[in-house]
């Protein structure tokens, strides 16, 4: 029996919700997808895993329609689209995370002298303000999931969880929230500051 018909075949069994068959479904195909789709355009173990899981989410909740086709391909396509919105909302927050060290940095940058603790410290409050205002101006959600994400470095499944939403419902929030964050902190303090 080729892949293709396999692949059918444990599609077919697992619409019908037969015993195992999503397990031995996801086992068929989880290791082609990871290597043919989702490590090619994520690069990270993590990301890979994430976007394994998500996936399978919804080609469980698509059994049917999985089932009555080439399995593989219309996997592969949801699995393709899992990993470009991945790879997304990890360059947003990548960027937005480097924005806030490139700030601190930035605040913290002065001249050696007898008061250079006091002025680090300071640079630093300063820096946490300009933060703080901006967050201020926000969404209070977009606020939240900033503070969580990035200020906390909470893992996003416990920001989900704390903010009583999906994981996928906390990316999409969190990616807004950086957009409006990035949005808020130019039209404040100008492009200084911030990665292009």
């Amino acid at each position: 029996m080729s892949d293709a018909s396999a692949d059918r075949a444990l599609a077919v069994a697992a619409a019908r919700g037969e015993p195992g068959a999503r397990a031995a479904l996801f086992a068929a195909l989880a290791p082609r997808l990871v290597r043919e789709v989702l490590a090619p355009i994520l690069r990270d173990a993590a990301a890979v895993e994430d976007a394994l899981a998500e996936s399978f989410a919804v080609v469980f909740t698509r059994l049917p329609q999985v089932a009555a086709g080439e399995v593989m391909p219309y996997v592969a396509e949801i699995a393709r689209n899992k990993a470009l919105d991945r790879r997304r909302r990890m360059a947003s927050e990548g960027r937005l995370k480097e924005a806030f060290a490139h700030e601190l940095a930035r605040q913290e940058r002065f001249e050696p002298g007898p008061d250079a603790e006091l002025a680090a410290a300071e640079a630093r409050e300063a820096a946490k303000a300009r933060v703080e205002l901006v967050l201020a101006e926000l969404n209070p959600r977009y606020a939240e999931a900033i503070r969580r994400r990035l200020l906390r470095e909470e893992p996003r499944e416990r920001c989900a969880d704390a903010m009583g939403v999906k994981l996928g419902t906390f990316d999409v929030l969190f990616f807004r929230a950086c957009k409006q964050f990035r949005a808020a902190y130019v039209e404040r303090y100008g492009e200084e500051g911030l990665p292009t």
